[in-house]
């Protein structure tokens, strides 16, 4: 009963061992095979080490005695270029969303002036136009009658102008009293005053003696391009009714929305360079030009 189990052990230990005798052998065998495998690839990058050309020095900055120190082509490559340095004050930059607005001092809005309707349209939105150019055409009564009193008043001047140079030589020849004389210089006075509230009256309205009765035409007073239009022809409009809005684009404002963090850093004065949205390249000088209080 106890030689059994002892035999079954020493045979269990003797397998064991040649097992391992085996894996032994099996992990040298491949250690010399891998030691064969990078001796020969030693070899050969040893080989082609020895058979290279030899390395071309860089054309970099270094450093020397505390200086750094570059060739000229280094300098024409890299596009350095020197200047003096000089003390300045320090100027913070701000980096800000903005607006594109319009110059208040080079906009027009050109209304109607009176009532009536609109008789023609000359120009359409995105027109350039010149000062004096025409916009539109507006027929109107109340232009009408106040032109026709000028020439009322006109007709009535020139009888009052005959008159007076009647009595004047009448008198001379004392077939006329001076009081008659001097009520016609009176006449011809209160004639020349009524011309003259007629015309202004008519200027008001847009209008002179000279244009089409009844016909006021829209001008522009400044030159720019056509940016706004709300009238059509045959629509009717009142006195105070803006039909158009001419602006010089050439001048224009940039709203910037500054924090309240950055005010401090923001002046009158002080250069701004704008940037497009639509233009990521484009830099366009500028100058901060108000301040608001809010």
């Amino acid at each position: 009963m106890e030689g059994g189990p002892l035999s079954s052990v020493q045979c269990g230990t003797t397998v064991h061992a040649v097992a391992l005798s085996l894996s032994k052998r099996t992990l040298w065998i491949g250690s010399a095979a891998f030691a064969g495998v990078a001796l020969t690839v030693f070899a050969v990058s040893r080989s082609h080490h020895d058979t290279k050309a030899p390395a071309i020095a860089r054309d970099v900055p270094v450093l020397e005695g505390g200086a750094i120190s570059f060739s000229d082509a280094f300098k024409t490559r890299a596009g350095l270029e020197f200047g003096t340095v000089e003390k300045q004050p320090f100027k913070p930059a701000v980096s800000v969303v903005g607006t594109v607005a319009f110059n208040p001092t080079y906009v027009a809005a050109i209304g109607t002036r009176l009532r009536g309707f609109v008789r023609q349209t000359h120009k359409q939105e995105g027109d350039t136009v010149k000062p004096g150019d025409a916009l539109a055409e507006v027929e109107s009564a109340e232009l009408g009658s106040a032109q026709t009193s000028i020439l009322e008043a006109k007709a009535r001047l020139d009888a009052a102008e005959l008159n007076v140079k009647r009595e004047r030589e009448l008198l001379a020849n004392q077939l006329t009293t001076a009081r008659e004389a001097e009520i016609a210089e009176a006449d011809l006075s209160s004639q020349r005053a009524t011309l003259q509230a007629a015309q202004q009256r008519t200027k008001v309205f847009g209008g002179d003696h000279q244009g089409q009765l009844g016909v006021f035409v829209m001008r522009s007073p400044i030159a720019g391009q056509v940016v706004e239009r709300h009238v059509v022809p045959g629509q009717s409009v009142d006195g105070d009714f803006i039909g158009y809005k001419v602006a010089n684009l050439d001048h224009l404002w940039i709203e910037l929305s500054v924090f309240e963090r950055d005010l401090a850093f923001v002046m009158r004065g002080d250069p701004v360079e704008v940037n497009p949205v639509a233009a990521p390249k484009v830099r366009l000088p500028a100058v901060v030009a108000h301040v608001g209080a809010i």
